[in-house]
């Protein structure tokens, strides 16, 4: 029987960290569910105005997968949303079939929920515009990725990115959703689902388990490196990048939902640790994996449409509204 990785941290008590060190205990009291950018990074408004730089071709965007996608988005989201990038605590992202919606974690507790208007309203391209103004980023090269709303007093999706071509990545995602069908937005998840449960199925009947190699450990260790930094939005990277080798590695799917966790990303993180408990349902922390699954469920009460006004976008627009 395969002996597991040590687990990085734990919340739930058990494994360890190499570098001993430990997620600290935040409070966390809302839910994550959502991801738009309502521009919480400002940039430099002394600058000359924003020009379009570039918009993303429907060639680009079907060599993706929807999965691929939503996968860029959020990686992109994060970049800037989360580990004090932002003037807000985290933020977070929610894609539904019909719409992304955003969510703002204060440092007080509070939060604000920012709907988006529809995929097919939207049009994406990437904005130049200067240097991020706040957080982590400050001084950094700003380029938006945008998907501008069509219909007055909707939220249009912003994502703050350090260079052109990540920016451009992420318009071309954004166009992805957009050119996507209701039908293949709401069948996605059984597909995920189909496609994980046969990895699952595989890896328990396997004798012996697979092993760790060098190709997945350097992920394993980068991650662990950015946990014992706070970066948790780069350990999350990490762990799925080294997930997309091997999506049955089970320390790395019950890693990257702490991370995740961590960062309000509530559903993501149960989708981890959902997958760590179908390859490893008898482990020793299996019955502390699934009540922590519990704990981030009950931080998902129905979220309100936000009221207050967001941050100044890079660009005002009396058509809509910046997330």
């Amino acid at each position: 029987m395969q002996k597991p990785i040590s687990r990085q941290y734990n919340k739930l008590g058990r494994g360890r960290h190499d570098s001993n060190q430990q997620l600290p205990k935040r409070g966390i009291t809302v839910l994550a569910v959502s991801l738009f950018c309502f521009c919480s990074v400002a940039p430099d408004e002394s600058a000359a105005s924003p020009t379009i730089a570039q918009k993303p071709t429907p060639e680009d965007a079907a060599k993706l997968s929807l999965s691929e996608a939503k996968d860029i988005i959020q990686r992109g989201y994060r970049y800037w949303g989360s580990d004090g990038a932002s003037d807000h605590a985290s933020t977070a992202m929610e894609f539904n079939p019909k719409q992304i919606v955003a969510i703002a974690y204060n440092s007080d507790g509070t939060r604000i929920a920012w709907p988006g208007c529809t995929y097919e309203t939207y049009t994406p391209y990437v904005q130049s515009v200067t240097t991020f103004t706040t957080g982590i980023h400050k001084g950094s090269p700003l380029y938006d990725a945008k998907g501008e709303c069509s219909i007055q007093g909707s939220y249009w999706v912003e994502v703050y990115l350090p260079t052109p071509e990540a920016a451009y990545r992420v318009a071309t995602a954004l166009l992805r959703w957009k050119m996507s069908s209701l039908a293949e937005r709401q069948e996605l998840p059984a597909l995920e689902g189909q496609q994980f449960a046969q990895t699952a199925s595989t890896y328990r009947s396997s004798n012996p388990r697979p092993q760790v190699g060098e190709d997945l450990r350097r992920f394993q260790i980068a991650a662990e490196t950015a946990i014992g930094e706070k970066r948790f939005s780069d350990a999350v990277n990490a762990y799925e990048d080294g997930l997309k080798i091997a999506p049955w590695w089970p320390e790395g799917h019950f890693n990257a939902a702490l991370a995740l966790g961590e960062l309000h990303y509530y559903d993501e993180a149960i989708a981890h640790m959902t997958k760590y408990l179908r390859l490893a349902p008898e482990a020793s922390d299996a019955r502390a994996a699934q009540d922590k699954i519990y704990a981030w469920q009950s931080e998902q009460p129905t979220l309100p449409q936000g009221q207050a006004a967001p941050s100044k976008s890079a660009t005002e627009s009396s058509q809509s509204k910046p997330f």
